[in-house]
Order: structure tokens, then sequence, then C-alpha cells
């Protein structure tokens, strides 16, 4: 089961980084997160950013505008999270080409490039190696594969999409499970 958790923070409280570290933690405890709550970059190794890492399950969380969410699997997995903010999405039309492929889909109106770019961070924050990979080489085209709302990408992640207020939220993860979403304001 994967419990998510979306945050509201209209007042700015947690634009400090050692404030979010601490909203993280307590969200994620909230959340039943089994074992301590770390960092582990798969790139370098170190332990002051990357992925967040908890023993004996799986984590992840994302902000965009105001917007803070927090992700929490109850037995190991690979799990990316990702919120985009649905006024970013004329950014993310222009900046496409920075970030798309050749078989993406990215064009027509201003969403599809937000939720093609939303996938793509989520798909490369479950892989560990966050937003250091090239985007360009990350698939996000979809299987016919679908359980329970989860859909597979062609390299095997499994994708579940929502719009959650006023912003697009995706979690990838290696496996299809529950969902449950609270929405905190």
């Amino acid at each position: 089961m994967i419990e998510l958790r979306i945050v509201a923070d209209a007042g700015g409280y947690l634009a400090a980084r050692a404030r979010r570290e601490e909203v993280t933690r307590r969200q994620l405890e909230g959340l039943g997160v089994p074992g301590p709550i770390g960092r582990r970059c798969e790139g370098c190794g170190a332990s002051d950013h990357g992925a967040l890492w908890i023993a004996g399950g799986a984590a992840s969380r994302s902000r965009s505008r105001g917007w803070h969410a927090f992700a929490a699997a109850d037995r190991p997995t690979r799990l990316g999270l990702d919120i985009e903010h649905l006024t970013r999405a004329g950014g993310a039309r222009r900046a496409a080409p920075l970030f798309t492929g050749h078989n993406d889909e990215c064009g027509g109106p201003a969403p599809i490039a937000l939720r093609t770019f939303t996938r793509k961070e989520a798909i490369v924050k479950a892989r560990g190696v966050g937003l250091h990979a090239d985007l360009r080489r990350q698939p996000t085209a979809l299987s016919a594969q679908e359980a329970d709302g989860w859909r597979a990408t062609l390299d095997g992640w499994w994708l579940i999409e929502d719009n959650v207020g006023p912003a697009l939220i995706c979690i990838a993860s290696e496996h299809p499970q529950a969902v449950t979403i609270t929405v905190v304001a």
C-alpha cells in the first residue's frame, strides 16, 4: 500500500530546506514509515541529498508552488513521486525540447507536456537518479497493461496519475499497489 499526503503551504513556511526536511520526517512518520529516514544519491553515494531512504519501506517527496507531496510504501520498492502545479504547463510546453525524446507525447496543448515531465520526474526519482539523469532518454510511452488505475510504461515502470486541486501528481513504482490520498490544507 502507498499512502500519499499532499500539504498546501500558502504561507511559504516550507521554503527553507531545513523546514522541508523537518516536515518530511514528520509527514513520513505520520504515514507510519518504518525505521529511520535518510537520503542516498545513486550517482555519488552521498547522504546529504538524493532519494529518500527508509528501512523496510520506500518514500518519495515533491513540491511545486506551495504544494508539497509525500508518499510512503509499506514495503521495500522503488518509488518516485512528482507534483506539478498546473500553472507550470506553459513553461513545460516551452521547455519540452529539453526533456522529451522522439517517442514522447508532448505536442499539442501545454498540459500534455506537463504530464510528460511529471511522469519522467517520478520515474527518475524511482530509479534513484533524480534530475541528474538525461530526461530525454527516459521513455514514458504507456503499454496497454493496466491494473487498478496503474498503467505500465514500455520499459516496465508502473504509473498512477491524478489531478489533485490545482496540481498534477504522478507516482512511479516497480509494482502496482493500492494508493490512499490525503490532502491537508
